[in-house]
């Protein structure tokens, strides 16, 4: 009997997952192309809010968090909080803002 091996990665940090989960809980999207490196990015916005991801690979390795009434992203995102962040709530995302 073989053993099946686990990814390397969380799965739920793919590019197709976090694009379904972003526009299914409302939000745009706009990529950006690849730099010298491999990384794009994604950028999310919601009402006020802007997410941006970075994706090596196909995979997230990288989020920042720009809040309603900010010029830039100030907060780094850890990419497993990052589905939090997507859902639909608009309520909840206002109790991230304050906490």
């Amino acid at each position: 009997m073989s053993r099946r091996t686990r990814p390397a990665v969380n799965p739920a940090t793919s590019h197709s997952v976090i694009t379904t989960k972003a526009q299914g809980c409302g939000w745009s999207l706009a990529t950006s192309p690849a730099d010298e490196d491999g990384t794009t990015e994604m950028i999310l916005t919601r009402d006020a809010w802007r997410i941006i991801v970075a994706f090596r690979t196909g995979k997230a390795c990288a989020a920042v968090v720009q809040y309603p009434g900010q010029s830039r992203p100030t907060s780094v995102l850890a990419i497993g909080r990052l589905r939090r962040y997507l859902r639909g709530d608009r309520e909840q995302m206002s109790a991230f803002r304050r906490g």
